[in-house]
């Protein structure tokens, strides 16, 4: 009931303004917040687990200390499954929201107007003309494909464009 509630309520806000605080860290510390737009990869999808699984861990180990000093009536902080919840659904949501926000970066940003082409390669140097490409402004060409010289990737898929072997184009 409402008594229940009115009980619980300071010391589960201090707990979870606490917990805020051991993420803000981890965040700060890993640089989950730069380059969201123009740069998202799988090494930014990386430090979002490294971070909020240390965030985790952090508020897990602030439960032990302060269950440990009996201060629990005053902050109460999330136990070990708690933790887990928590380590699961922001990783989730974090991953899920900055895939987003870079596929509609990309999806706004591309023009019909834009030159469409086809990069002869897939290795690091194609890579890296693509990713300087993509990171034009104002965005002028549109990566169309890759074109694979000895048939390595052939078939997939690369920066989400189609590789073909140069041997099936003649």
């Amino acid at each position: 009931g409402g008594s229940e509630f009115a009980s619980n309520f300071w010391p589960v806000t201090r707990g979870a303004l606490f917990t805020l605080l051991f993420f803000v860290i981890c965040f700060k510390k890993f640089h989950t917040y730069s380059g969201i737009v123009r740069f998202s990869s799988f090494i930014d999808l990386q430090r979002i687990i490294l971070a909020t699984f240390s965030g985790s861990v952090l508020t897990y180990l602030a439960y032990l200390l302060i269950n440990k000093i009996e201060i629990s009536y005053f902050i109460d902080m999330p136990d070990f499954r708690a933790c887990l919840s928590i380590f699961a659904l922001s990783t989730l949501a974090l991953e899920i929201v900055r895939v987003t926000v870079k596929a509609m970066y990309d999806y706004f940003r591309t023009s019909e107007s834009n030159y469409k082409v086809v990069i002869y390669g897939v290795r690091c140097g194609a890579v890296g003309l693509a990713k300087m490409i993509n990171n034009q402004m104002p965005q002028r060409y549109h990566i169309n494909g890759f074109m694979s010289p000895d048939g390595e990737l052939s078939g997939g898929y690369l920066m989400g464009a189609k590789v073909i072997d140069v041997d099936t184009t003649t």
